[in-house]
């Protein structure tokens, strides 16, 4: 299921009920049970850009990058609640470039709904964008260090987004954010700096197999997600033991199935 097919807000905990085991399942309800109200909550303070934004908002998603991120928190030794913010700020930035897709492709539908731009305008859909990459970098600002990791990550997701498509274009794109989920969750966590690389290279290593299976899907590319899958488990081999970490490494398996 790709990010346009996955529909309304309340579709996001049914579809993770689907591909996660119990157990994972709750841990993936408690995370994102406190992600998405905070989500909403943020973009009711946008005065005359709230309706664009809350357009794009309900028409749901996955929110994986925002799971990633408070599962290496707790998997880190952190509080996950100290991550919510953080947690929010990624999935603006995401949807920030989906919005910024939408006006440079031309794609009229996302989600099951009329794209922003479609609906509010090309203005409108711009300056929504804008506001959640700046606001992301406001609520990121809580976490040392996190505002430019995420800065680093769109500066990258920018310059992939300007190239001919191929494998590198897709790290470029999808990698970067994922890997700043994980290695923001790791600076909520406050792990050492071996930990940190650690939980970055998984991110970037799971964000490539996502992308890789995703182009797969849609008959654009043949590269197998398989090695980075892998990739991605093995950088958490020495991750203590904990719910958190088997839900982390029950991600890049359920990536390669396409099941997320």
């Amino acid at each position: 299921m790709s990010d346009q097919e996955q529909g309304r807000p309340e579709d996001t905990l049914a579809f993770w009920r689907g591909c996660l085991h119990e157990p994972l399942y709750e841990l993936a309800h408690r995370y994102l049970g406190a992600v998405e109200p905070a989500l909403h909550a943020r973009i009711g303070s946008y005065g005359a850009l709230a309706g664009p934004a809350r357009h794009i908002v309900r028409a749901g998603g996955k929110r994986i990058r925002a799971l990633i991120l408070m599962a290496v928190c707790e998997a880190g030794g952190g509080d996950w609640r100290t991550a919510v913010d953080a947690a929010v700020a990624i999935e603006l930035i995401h949807t920030a470039s989906l919005i910024h897709d939408d006006v440079i492709d031309g794609t009229e539908d996302r989600r099951g709904v009329p794209s922003v731009h479609v609906r509010f305008g090309p203005a409108a859909a711009l300056l929504t964008g804008d506001l959640f990459c700046f606001d992301a970098f406001l609520l990121a600002a809580r976490v040392p260090e996190a505002a430019a990791v995420l800065a680093a990550a769109c500066k990258e997701m920018c310059l992939g987004e300007a190239m001919v498509e191929g494998q590198c274009v897709a790290e470029m794109k999808t990698a970067s954010l994922f890997g700043a989920a994980a290695e923001v969750g790791a600076l909520a966590a406050g792990v050492n700096d071996r930990r940190r690389a650690m939980c970055r290279a998984y991110g970037r290593h799971l964000g490539t197999a996502f992308q890789l299976r995703d182009d797969q899907i849609d008959e654009e590319g043949t590269a197998d997600p398989a090695p980075y899958a892998l990739q991605a488990q093995a950088s958490l081999a020495d991750m203590p033991p904990s719910a958190a970490r088997v839900l982390l490494m029950a991600l890049p398996l359920e990536a390669v199935r396409r099941n997320v």
